[in-house]
C-alpha cells in the first residue's frame, strides 16, 4: 500500500514515520481513499498501543501520513528472529495488543487486518497496532459487495465469507497470532488460498504441545474461545480477552519466577556501552553467553535482539542510495541522488505545510529585490512629481502571507484578528486548517476574518479536541478549550537537585526540569531519564498505580582525572568532558566508562564508580594497553 520513510519533523522537533503511497497504486482511486481513512481512524485513537498519527497531508498529488516513529520490531520479525518470544513474554504482548483493540473498538472501528507484522515491540516490551488501513470506520464501508480485504492466514471466517463485522473478528485474528507465538506455528495452514480459507472455516486449531499445557493449562481454554468459528461462541469483546491473558501472564510468571538480578541489568548496561564504543560483537558476544545459561533471562533476551537489530539497520543503512524514493516520487528525481533527497529535501518536500513557508521566503526575497531595483532606478533618473513608495515587507501568519498588511493574491483584501488559545491542561499541540502551528498552547496565532477555520488541539494522553470557528461574526480573542484525558492518568515526580529530561513513550515529557512531575496512564511504562551536563542516561521500568509515585534520580558525585601525558581529552561514556587535570567534576553516581584519547589515535579506558555525595579518582597513562 505504501512505503514508510524514517524522517524529522523541524516545526515540532521530532523524529516522525512518514507513509507515503507508492507510484504504481497512486493512481488507484479505491487505495488513495483508503489510505486517507486509514489517516482518519487512526487520527481518532490515542492509546499506548496504538500508534500515533500526527498528519495527514498530500505532496506533488502523493498522500502521506506522519505518524510517531517506533523502535524495536514487529511480531513477525520476533518470530523469524534467533531470540523468539518467551511464553510469557507472548502473553504480555498480546495482552496489551487486546487492550489497544478494545479501545479502538469502543470507538466503533475494527481494524480488520490484524497479524504480524502490524503489531510493533518496542525495546521495553511495549507493544504497538500498526496500520489501520482496512479498517472499518463507523458505518463507512470501504469493500464492494463480496470483496475480501485481510491477510489470509489471520482473517476470521465471517471475513472469509464477506460478513458484516465487529470487534470479535479481531478477537480472532488475536488468537491467531497468539497461538503461532505460543507454538511458533500457524494454527491454519495450506498451499492455496483455498486450503487456508477451508481451515479458517472448518478445521480446529492444532492440539498444544504438551510441554506448553503443562506451564500453561488455561492457555488450551483461552485460544478456543478466541478461535471459535461462530462469533457469539468467541471472547464478547477484546478487554475480557486482555484480562484472560494478563491473568494468564501472572499464572505463568509465577510459577516458573524470573532471572532479572542485577547481574543482568549490569550485563545488559555494559552492552549498550560496547554498542556506543562501536563494539556490536562484543556486546553480541556478551550477551549471548549470558543467555546460554540463563535462556529465562528477559532483560537480556531483549537487549540481545535490540543489539542484532540495530547491527542489521545499521549494515543496510551503510549502502548507498534510497531506489524507494525513486519509486515514490517517479522520474522528476532521476536526476539527483538519493541520500541527497534526504540531506537536502526539495523545498516542497516538508511536513506540516512548508511549502508555505517557501512561497512566504521567496516572496520577501522578490519584494526586497523589486524594492531595490526600483529605489536604485529612482535614484539614477528622478522622475518629476513622483511619489516616494516605502520599502514593501512581507510578513506571514498561522494562515496567510501578507505585505504591508494586505494578502498576496488576487482576491480582495482581508484582515487579521489575532486569537490567543489556551488548553486545559496546556502543552497541546495546535493545528490550523490540517497545518501544525509552531508552539505549544498557550499562544497566540493570526486568522483571516470573514472566513471558518479549523482549529485542532492535540495532547498526549487526551482525546484530540477539533472545533470550526466562523470569523464572519464577532467572537471573543480568546478560545480556551477543556481536554479530556484518554484514562486515569498518575502523577510521576522524579526527585532531584539539578535539571533532567524525562522521555516516555517517545515524547519529551518534562524538559530541564529540577524534580519534574509528569503524567501517566496507569500501569508499567518505561521511562528514560537524562541529564547529558552530569552523564545520566537512566532507564528505569515503574508500575503506575492509582496514587502518585516518586522516584529518586542518582544523587551527584564527583570525578576528577590526570594523565601522563596530559595532551589529550577526557571523554565520559563517549561524551567529551574535559582536558585533564580535571578537578571534582559533578557526575550523576553510578558506574561510567571514561576514556582518554591521545591525539594520535591511542585510546585507554578506566571503569570507574562514582559515589553519591563522594569523589572518584582516575589516571590514565599513554604507555597502557586501552
Amino acid at each position: 500500500m505504501g512505503v514508510v520513510y524514517r524522517a524529522f519533523d523541524e516545526t515540532l522537533e521530532r523524529e516522525v514515520a512518514l507513509k507515503v503511497l507508492v507510484l504504481e497504486t497512486n493512481l488507484d482511486r479505491e487505495i488513495r481513499r483508503r489510505f486517507v481513512v486509514e489517516a482518519k481512524a487512526a487520527a481518532k485513537l490515542q492509546h499506548p498501543n496504538i500508534v500515533t498519527v500526527y498528519e495527514l497531508g498530500e505532496e506533488r498529488g502523493i498522500p502521506f501520513i506522519a505518524m510517531e516513529f517506533l523502535s524495536g520490531m514487529d511480531v513477525d520479525m520476533l518470530l523469524r528472529s534467533e531470540e523468539p518470544p518467551l511464553l510469557e513474554e507472548s502473553l504480555e504482548i498480546m495482552a496489551q495488543v487486546c487492550q489497544g483493540l478494545a479501545y479502538a473498538h469502543s470507538r466503533r472501528i475494527v481494524h480488520r487486518d490484524i497479524k504480524p507484522s502490524n503489531v510493533r515491540v518496542l525495546e521495553d516490551g511495549t507493544a504497538k497496532i500498526l496500520d489501520f488501513g482496512i479498517a472499518k470506520l463507523g458505518e463507512l464501508t470501504l469493500t464492494q459487495s463480496g470483496m475480501v480485504l485481510g491477510t489470509v492466514h489471520y482473517m476470521s471466517p465471517e471475513q472469509v465469507r464477506g460478513l458484516p463485522l465487529d470487534g470479535r473478528s479481531d478477537v480472532f485474528s488475536a488468537g491467531v497470532i497468539l497461538y503461532e507465538m505460543c507454538t511458533k506455528k500457524r494454527p491454519f495452514t495450506g498451499r492455496t488460498a483455498t486450503e487456508i480459507f477451508d481451515g479458517i472455516l472448518h478445521a480446529a486449531a492444532p492440539s498444544l504441545p504438551q510441554d506448553l499445557l503443562k506451564r500453561a493449562p488455561r492457555l488450551r481454554s483461552v485460544l478456543e474461545r478466541s478461535l471459535a468459528k461462530n462469533a457469539a461462541d468467541r471472547y464478547p469483546s477484546a478487554s475480557v480477552l486482555a484480562r484472560d491473558l494478563t491473568s494468564l501472564h501472572d499464572d505463568v510468571l509465577g510459577a516458573r519466577g524470573s532471572y532479572e538480578t542485577m547481574e543482568a541489568v549490569k550485563l545488559v548496561d555494559r552492552a549498550e556501552k560496547l554498542v556506543k564504543e562501536g563494539r556490536w560483537e562484543d556486546a553480541i558476544v556478551d550477551l549471548s553467553s549470558q543467555l546460554t545459561q540463563h535462556t529465562d533471562c528477559l532483560a537480556v533476551r531483549r537487549a540481545l535482539r535490540a543489539v542484532k537489530h540495530a547491527q542489521t539497520r545499521r549494515q543496510d543503512h551503510a549502502e548507498e542510495g534510497f531506489p524507494e524514493l525513486l519509486s515514490a516520487f517517479g522520474a522528476a528525481l532521476q536526476t539527483q541522488r538519493a541520500t541527497a533527497i534526504l540531506t537536502k529535501p526539495e523545498p516542497r518536500m516538508r511536513i506540516g505545510g512548508r511549502s508555505m513557508l517557501l512561497l512566504g521566503a521567496l516572496l520577501l526575497i522578490f519584494a526586497i529585490t523589486a524594492a531595490v531595483l526600483l529605489h536604485s532606478d529612482a535614484s539614477r533618473k528622478p522622475t518629476r512629481g513622483a511619489a516616494v513608495k516605502p520599502p514593501v515587507t512581507t510578513t506571514q501568519s498561522a494562515s496567510a502571507i501578507s505585505r504591508d498588511g494586505v494578502p498576496v493574491s488576487d482576491e480582495a483584501p482581508a484582515s487579521f484578528v489575532a486569537l490567543r488559545i489556551e488548553s486545559n491542561p496546556p502543552g497541546a499541540n495546535v493545528f490550523l486548517n490540517g497545518i501544525a502551528v509552531k508552539g505549544l498552547t498557550p499562544l497566540s496565532i493570526e486568522v483571516e476574518r470573514d472566513q471558518a477555520h479549523r482549529i485542532e488541539l492535540r495532547l498526549s494522553g487526551h482525546v484530540p479536541h477539533e472545533t470550526t470557528i466562523a470569523m464572519t461574526e464577532p467572537i471573543t480573542e480568546e478560545l480556551r478549550f477543556d481536554l479530556h484525558s484518554i484514562g486515569p492518568l498518575t502523577a510521576v515526580v522524579v526527585t532531584s537537585s539539578y535539571p533532567l529530561d524525562i522521555h516516555w513513550n517517545g515524547r519529551v515529557m518534562a524538559r530541564r526540569e529540577t524534580s519534574p512531575r509528569i503524567e501517566i496512564p496507569r500501569g508499567r511504562h518505561a521511562l528514560k531519564i537524562e541529564a547529558s551536563e552530569y552523564f545520566l542516561r537512566w532507564d528505569v521500568v515503574v508500575d503506575v498505580a492509582e496514587a502518585p509515585l516518586s522516584i529518586a534520580a542518582p544523587v551527584l558525585g564527583r570525578l576528577s582525572a590526570r594523565a601522563s601525558p596530559d595532551n589529550c581529552a577526557i571523554y565520559i561514556d563517549g561524551v567529551f568532558a574535559d582536558n585533564p587535570p580535571m578537578h571534582g567534576r559533578p557526575v550523576a553516581s553510578g558506574t561510567h566508562v571514561v576514556e582518554f584519547r591521545w591525539p594520535d589515535g591511542f585510546r585507554t579506558r578506566k571503569t570507574v564508580d562514582v559515589t553519591a555525595d563522594g569523589v572518584a579518582y582516575v589516571f590514565g597513562r599513554r604507555e597502557e594497553n586501552p
